[in-house]
């Protein structure tokens, strides 16, 4: 019990970090208009279908590989300069424990979460299949979250959500 409380805390830790920094470095002003706003929810070009493709077949292989190594790589330079590769890898080992692999997913919609100076911030949603160890069942949401600052994107993020899709 003590181990999914800790990973609980973690989990809530990295999210209440990634709301205030994405306050604060929004000046916490609103969007603007509601049809900048709109212009702005649209994916860019550079977060084409075969780089969404891309993130979760990386996110998966590695997962379901115990490869942290490679998945900590995955995430961006901002997010490993914030959390060492050891905080890292025991997150992703209770990850493993709990959610065991995903057996196949695919990418559902995305999320505009707002905007940071040059970056838009998104968040991608996957609906995928989790294996039959899986301790919270066989169905869930892989997010990532993903920053993008002109031709290039970061993953700042991913978490797992079992249950309904």
């Amino acid at each position: 019990m003590k181990e999914t409380n800790l990973v609980i805390i973690v989990l809530l830790l990295a999210n209440l970090a990634a709301t205030i920094w994405f306050g604060v470095n929004n000046g916490g002003s609103a969007q603007g208009s509601a049809a900048q706003y709109n212009s702005s929810q649209a994916l860019p070009a550079v977060i084409s279908k075969e780089v969404r493709s891309n993130i979760f077949e990386s996110i998966k292989e590695n997962f379901n590989s115990r490869n942290y190594e490679e998945l900590y790589a995955i995430l961006g330079p901002a997010v490993q300069a914030r959390f060492s590769k050891e905080e890292s890898f025991k997150t992703f080992e209770k990850l493993s424990d709990y959610f065991d692999s995903i057996e196949s997913g695919a990418y559902s919609h995305s999320e505009f979460l707002g905007e940071n100076g040059d970056a838009r911030n998104y968040m991608l949603y996957y609906t995928i299949k989790l294996s039959d160890k899986s301790k919270f069942g066989n169905s869930g949401t892989l997010k990532v979250t993903i920053v993008v600052r002109g031709s290039e994107y970061e993953v700042y993020g991913l978490r797992i959500n079992a249950g309904d899709a």
